[in-house]
């Protein structure tokens, strides 16, 4: 259950883990597409940003899973 000290569920943990599972295949998408010559200016930092952040709130509210 959330608290002061965690502000985050097991719902929450659950919603982190898909986020950071989707990032890498996204990740692999934008990579397929540049190597086809298509231009994605951004997007490759944009999600890599996004899952730094992720792991960065799992890393901090749930140490050691």
């Amino acid at each position: 259950m959330p608290d002061i000290d965690n502000p985050f569920g097991e719902d929450d943990f659950d919603r982190i883990e898909a986020a950071l599972a989707q990032s890498d295949k996204v990740e692999r998408a934008i990579r397929k597409a540049q190597r086809a010559g298509i231009e994605l200016p951004g997007q490759l930092e944009q999600v890599r940003e996004a899952r730094a952040r992720m792991q960065s709130i799992k890393n901090t509210y749930f140490t050691g899973r």
